[in-house]
């Protein structure tokens, strides 16, 4: 990983993707296990760690699949992980080229070093990648604002959470090796509620700092920098907008765009 962050976009993109995600998922599991072992208060330490036991402990699936570092684990029928590989305009500097954020509802996390931006869903089995795959097209290799990262980010962590239905597993051990089966669902309930322009709106207000009025002019509009209106990417140069969300985004013009 580090050679990859180190040669760019191009070397991370050659990467195996399960490498990748380990590495993501070790950084996750490691933030939210620190968090339980921090006091929430330090003035009233019985108010208990940050993060819980019982929510650690719902990190077990995660922690199986963190396992092939020392065991070969085997995924049946398909890995569980939603991974993007982002290309990401670099500044010059070294101190505005880092971006971090994770959820622990929504088991995302995104991280941005330099050229190369990482967003990932650790649990959901390529669902996101799925319903994202026009936003992915879009993108392509395209070098990304900052700014533009964290709207891809926000996409991934709001169609995570619309997620109302999870998955039922089989682990076994044998012969030296972990497998990890998806059982069928009896369940026809959609694994998706319905989009919410407005729920999408507030999260991406909130990952860009910004009013909800800024990214939602219209009740039935939200405000998008991706693309221009004829679908095709917006390339924007990084002296066009701040590299850190939440200042002003008065100088572009917003393109508004309807999400359905």
């Amino acid at each position: 990983m580090r050679d990859a962050v180190t040669n760019g976009y191009a070397a991370m993109k050659r990467l195996d993707p399960e490498i990748i995600f380990l590495w993501l998922a070790k950084m996750y599991y490691a933030v939210l296990l620190k968090e339980h072992f921090l006091r929430s208060s330090r003035k009233d330490p019985r108010r208990g760690p940050i993060l819980r036991a019982r929510r650690i402990n719902e990190l077990n699936l995660l922690h199986t699949f963190l396992q092939v570092v020392l065991t070969p684990v085997s995924y049946d029928p398909y890995p569980p992980w939603s991974l993007f590989v982002l290309n990401v305009l670099k500044t010059d500097d070294v101190r505005l080229d880092f971006d971090f954020r994770d959820d622990f509802q929504r088991r995302f996390i995104a991280i941005r070093m330099g050229c190369v931006g990482l967003i990932a869903v650790l649990n959901d089995h390529g669902l996101t990648s799925d319903m994202m795959s026009e936003i992915r097209s879009v993108v392509g290799d395209n070098a990304l604002h900052p700014v533009q990262f964290v709207e891809v980010a926000a996409q991934v962590a709001y169609n995570e959470s619309r997620r109302v239905r999870g998955f039922s597993y089989a682990v076994a051990e044998q012969d030296g090796q972990i497998r990890v089966t998806v059982l069928p669902s009896l369940s026809n309930r959609p694994f998706h509620d319905e989009f919410s322009l407005e729920r999408y709106a507030r999260l991406l207000s909130m990952y860009q700092n910004v009013s909800l009025s800024d990214v939602m002019p219209a009740p039935d509009v939200v405000r998008t920098l991706l693309h221009q209106e004829d679908g095709t990417f917006r390339d924007i140069r990084l002296d066009e907008l701040p590299v850190h969300p939440g200042e002003p985004l008065a100088p572009l013009r917003p393109l508004p765009r309807r999400m359905r």
